[in-house]
């Protein structure tokens, strides 16, 4: 059997520009309705990668449902099967270096590096193969804690796919709703329940000091946790609509609040997108903008729930 070639530097940095170009590709489609429930479905399941490592994904598999390395597959006592072709996505390498007054530039552990150097950095990308899930198989061995991690990779895709989803004014939609508000309380922000005017089923005083949230009073439970986290991420992303006017902060706002409550088993299918029809053109830099802060804003909740979840866990009983 042939030795497989090694690639040049120049192919290397070729592979990488293609990337690029594909990502530049997606961010210069127009933005509908449409495009943008796309976004958020595919934000279901890969919201643990960067908005372009996800426009990445998608755009080289439109099937995919959960993404891993080769080893991590291995780690989840499952196989890639033979012959399946790698997606690629793109990782970050940052590296540093120093900057002389004279603009002479230092590696970082150059013995001549002047002591009022400035240190400086920059990135470069290497481009890193995943598979999804379905492009592998279970391992001949599997012991029970792999398969545990597995399992919790299941329950992951099962609520992003809207499986057994909580019913909207349930016992199980209640207690969640509980503890998410204990989550944010624990962030500084007081709740309280009012009588709202109209359709509106809450707001926060980001205008003042995003320290308090005000929720209609008798909405389900399913309805106050997706008002909850909308208005919570208002507060995160510390939106101030005199600068920033409503619509950016409204849909980077409802789109965290599908993605969070959607990963948590809550149905968000009932949340309208159809203002998003006024985004027409709005795309490039600033899409891309729009949708790595709503990436990162819903990993960071969705990410520190479950930690406040299991501490919450690991406390003593009371006596």
């Amino acid at each position: 059997m042939a030795q497989k070639t090694k690639k040049t530097a120049e192919e290397k940095r070729q592979d990488i520009k293609k990337l690029f170009e594909l990502i530049d590709t997606e961010a210069s489609k127009p933005v509908t309705g449409e495009a943008w429930a796309d976004f958020l479905g595919t934000n279901k399941f890969f919201y643990q990668y960067s908005a372009r490592n996800q426009s990445l994904i998608r755009s080289q598999s439109i099937a995919a449902e959960f993404v891993a390395a080769f080893k991590k597959w291995q780690e989840y006592g499952r196989q890639v099967m033979k012959g399946e072709k790698a997606i690629y996505i793109l990782a970050p390498r940052v590296h540093k270096y120093y900057l002389g007054k004279d603009g002479e530039k230092y590696r970082v552990n150059d013995p001549d590096r002047p002591e009022d150097a400035t240190e400086k950095q920059y990135t470069t990308y290497v481009r890193v193969p995943v598979f999804d899930i379905s492009q592998t198989e279970e391992a001949s061995t599997v012991d029970e804690d792999t398969r545990l991690k597995f399992v919790a990779v299941k329950k992951r895709i099962e609520q992003a796919n809207g499986i057994e989803n909580v019913p909207d004014n349930s016992d199980t939609a209640k207690t969640l709703l509980e503890t998410v508000t204990d989550y944010v309380k624990s962030k500084g922000i007081n709740i309280e329940y009012r009588d709202t005017a109209g359709t509106l089923n809450g707001y926060t005083s980001i205008m003042c000091d995003g320290k308090k949230i005000v929720l209609r009073k008798n909405a389900t439970a399913g309805q106050t946790l997706r008002t909850l986290v909308h208005e919570y991420a208002h507060c995160v992303l510390k939106h101030d609509y005199k600068k920033d006017g409503r619509d950016v902060p409204e849909l980077e706002a409802e789109s965290v609040s599908y993605i969070v409550c959607s990963l948590l088993g809550v149905d968000a299918s009932s949340y309208s997108f159809g203002y998003i029809e006024r985004w027409q053109g709005f795309k490039g830099a600033k899409l891309i903008d729009c949708k790595e802060r709503i990436t990162k804003t819903a990993r960071e909740i969705i990410e520190q729930f479950e930690e406040y979840k299991a501490a919450l866990c690991a406390e003593p009983a009371a006596a």
